[in-house]
């Protein structure tokens, strides 16, 4: 397969992704289009009374599954039936065009509007209505609201490379929506007359159509229509990106070329080769120049292929003498540069005054101190590693070695001669080691989980930090440690219950099967830690085995609360189903009076009410431990609006009074039904614990800041004069199934409390408790003061 294929291949590849990411973009528009059809569905079939006046939040209908903030419903005259948050001026006004354009067609599909941007939200909106008729056809006004868009998390799934653009737009080619890398812009003009064109040709946007845009970007579009609506949605790539796939192969091809070229040089290499031989056959009276002559060419190759030179300096005349091979591994070419090479010869001579630019200015002294060591040593070989400049730029690393060759009359100096190797490539390599090394020290000094390493004869050769953490010993106090030491140990270290086996076992689990080579271990405090110890074989001639250690103290503690909740659970749930259950057996098995049979049947309701509550308070719990507050609304709200709303629908039992407030108005932030859920639940037990005309008093409680974020806080306190509980049930009055009343003739089901300081947390308030015996307990619900009015409400979360 050439480039062209493999570029072919790899633009396919992109449209079919493209084609997928499409299909999901358009499953997701149409859904919310569906959703908020739905919503203006059941909006339209409402019997709308005229002259109605707008109705609360809620009862108009549910847009719950719809991304739609608002709803209106709208009279044949444009006034208003009902709303759910009402529009402002801008908005009445694109009203107003919807309610024309319904009254001059009679469609009662769903109409697309425009899209705007939402300033309080800074997100975008569209637009949508739909036809709202009598029974007997005549046009009786409009329902119509607002769909949220998140064009960066609509557009994402879609865009998977830089600088590509997507675009929402109608069948007639008018741009909707554009959304970049830098946003969103509205009704940026229309399709190009190409992509119109290409559209015509194939709806379904099978393929990509390139074209250039306006910001001189080179891209190509995919496309697909909107199942059922009068849309289209483009995505464009650039096409450098693409391009960009296709660089791997275009890389191989030119290492292959190159390759191909090599062989082609050294076939022809060895070709020359033979006709020399050939040739110094036939010329017997050249014979001995021409073995000189291919001696002289073997040695220039094999330093060529060791990459080495040949240097020689002439020290009174200060003239240097080196191979070609070496001056080319600078940079410098035959006939080429301000120092011509001799072309018919293996070396060039010049001035040595011509080398000393090239060294580096660190290396000049070392370099000469090795011509110091030779002349001051006339038969052992000196070395040195320098660098030398080349004319692309940087430097190549070379180790010189030479020795004395030739010395006068008088016994001094006169030629140094050696070779030049070029070890670049082994510089590198041991940098890159080096940095490998650092990068692993750094990876284990800050990794949680405890590493140590054995050598060959099965001591202890490394320990990390976090081991050494882990288990209290000290920094290097275990290296050269036996296997027989290292597991005595560390069996020291460990409790009676769980203490270490030792390794001489582990390591028959792993050869027996590697996956089982693991146990638990607990060390013994301060603190008390339980330890998860994994031993893994190692092939490496330097290293045997690897233990690790882990910190499993957090999952064992999770487990065994999660365990503790479970029995909880299906302790609570086992007492009222075992009544209904031995009730309704009694009713099937059983021919009782009418009144027995209603007794029962009445004791079946009240135990399926108290398994009903259980049921949804595991639910509350389950949530908040899934999801936290996530979808949760806040709001800044009057306090003591909210503890009113409670006390109104509250319904005190038998014989109790209702309860006394003593409070003034507070901005809090709040999710307000889940803030009077707690209210509500405090309230309950405040009157469980009461005797029947004791009061129960919901008092302002005393503005404080919170301990861990600082905010302010503030509050209520709710009061009984019940009989109190002790020091040690006040502190487990927050766990999940405890009852202080362990008789049971109290209801309740011990969820209450948790759920409560779930709510508060999740709020970021408090939940406080101060109780004694028989003089009653006090309750403080502390909530984040506002920093809004109390008649502010945000915008819904889309």
């Amino acid at each position: 397969m050439g480039y062209g294929g493999i570029k072919k291949t790899a633009t396919e590849s992109v449209a079919l992704a493209q084609k997928s990411a499409l299909r999901y973009l358009n499953n997701s528009l149409q859904h919310t289009l569906m959703q908020a059809d739905k919503a203006l569905d059941q909006a339209v079939t409402k019997n709308w009374q005229p002259g109605s006046k707008s109705v609360a939040v809620g009862t108009l209908v549910d847009l719950s599954a719809a991304n739609c903030p608002d709803l209106v419903v709208l009279g044949a005259q444009g006034q208003i039936l009902a709303a759910i948050n009402r529009p402002g001026a801008q908005d009445s006004r694109q009203w107003a065009a919807d309610l024309a354009w319904h009254s001059a067609n009679k469609s009662t599909q769903m109409r697309l509007g425009q899209i705007n941007a939402d300033r309080p939200s800074g997100g975008l909106q569209w637009h949508v209505s739909r036809r709202m008729d009598t029974a007997s056809g005549e046009f009786a006004g409009m329902a119509a609201c607002h769909i949220d868009i998140d064009a960066p998390y609509l557009f994402g799934a879609v865009r998977t490379f830089k600088d590509g653009t997507s675009l929402l737009a109608g069948t007639d080619g008018q741009v909707l929506l554009q959304n970049t890398d830098t946003g969103s812009k509205l009704g940026s003009g229309t399709l190009s007359s190409s992509l119109l064109e290409r559209l015509r040709q194939n709806a379904d946007g099978a393929g990509l159509h390139l074209q250039q845009d306006p910001d001189g970007e080179l891209r190509s579009y995919s496309w697909r229509a909107i199942d059922g609506q009068p849309l289209l949605i483009f995505n464009g790539i650039a096409q450098r990106n693409i391009d960009a796939l296709t660089a791997p192969a275009r890389r191989l091809l030119a290492w292959l070329i190159g390759l191909l070229g090599l062989l082609i040089v050294m076939i022809s290499a060895a070709s020359m080769w033979g006709l020399q031989v050939l040739h110094s056959q036939l010329l017997l009276r050249d014979k001995d120049q021409q073995q000189l002559r291919g001696q002289d060419k073997l040695l220039q190759e094999i330093l060529n292929k060791a990459d080495a030179g040949q240097w020689k300096l002439h020290w009174p005349s200060q003239r240097l003498t080196v191979s070609n091979e070496l001056w080319m591994r600078l940079g410098l070419k035959k006939n080429g540069g301000p120092h011509k090479l001799a072309a018919q010869q293996h070396t060039s001579t010049f001035a040595a005054k011509v080398w000393l630019p090239l060294i580096h200015p660190e290396d000049q002294d070392p370099a000469t101190d090795f011509l110091k060591k030779i002349r001051a040593s006339a038969s052992a070989s000196q070395e040195v590693v320098i660098r030398l400049r080349h004319t692309a730029g940087g430097w190549r690393w070379f180790r010189l070695r030479g020795q004395t060759q030739q010395l006068n009359h008088a016994g001094q100096t006169k030629v140094f001669a050696g070779l030049a190797i070029d070890i670049t490539e082994e510089q590198f390599a041991r940098a890159q080691s080096s940095d490998r090394s650092a990068q692993l020290d750094a990876i284990f000094s800050v990794s949680p989980d405890g590493l140590l390493v054995f050598d060959a004869q099965g001591q202890v050769k490394y320990a990390n930090p976090a081991f050494e953490r882990l288990t209290g010993s000290r920094p290097g106090g275990l290296k050269d440690m036996s296997q027989t030491l290292f597991s005595n140990w560390l069996g020291s270290l460990c409790t009676a219950e769980q203490t270490f086996s030792g390794l001489a076992l582990l390591r028959g689990k792993a050869l027996a099967e590697p996956g089982s080579a693991w146990e638990l271990i607990t060390i013994e405090g301060p603190p008390s830690r339980i330890l998860r110890l994994s031993l893994v074989l190692s092939n490496s001639e330097s290293v045997s085995q690897i233990l690790y250690l882990r910190d499993v103290s957090h999952e064992t503690e999770v487990q065994r609360v999660k365990n503790q909740f479970l029995t909880g659970a299906a302790h609570e749930l086992r007492t009222p189903m075992a009544s209904v259950v031995g009730f309704a057996e009694i009713l099937v098995t059983h021919t009782l009076t009418a009144a027995s049979q209603q007794e029962f049947a009445r004791i079946i309701w009240r135990q399926s009410l108290h398994l009903s509550t259980i049921l949804d308070e595991l639910l509350d719990i389950s949530r908040m431990d899934a999801r936290g507050a996530a979808g949760w609304l806040f709001q800044a709200r009057d306090l003591t609006e909210l503890v009113a709303e409670v006390v109104r629908s509250w319904q005190a039992p038998t014989g109790h009074l209702p309860p006394r407030l003593e409070l003034s108005p507070m901005a809090c932030r709040v999710e307000p039904l889940r803030a009077q859920q707690a209210i509500r639940s405090v309230l309950s037990n405040a009157y469980n614990s009461s005797t029947p005309g004791s009061p129960i008093i919901i008092r302002q409680a005393q503005a404080q800041n919170h301990p861990h974020s600082g905010l302010a806080l503030l509050g209520i306190e709710i009061q009984d004069a019940g009989c109190g509980m002790s020091e040690e049930t006040s502190a487990r009055a927050f766990e999940r199934f405890y009852r202080a009343d362990s008789t049971g003739r109290r209801p309740g089901s011990g969820l209450g409390l948790s759920i409560c300081q779930d709510i508060m947390q999740l709020m970021g308030g408090l939940i406080l408790l101060s109780s004694a015996p028989q003089q009653g307990t006090t309750v403080t619900l502390l909530f984040v003061q506002a920093d809004l009015p109390l008649d502010h409400r945000p915008p819904e979360v889309g």
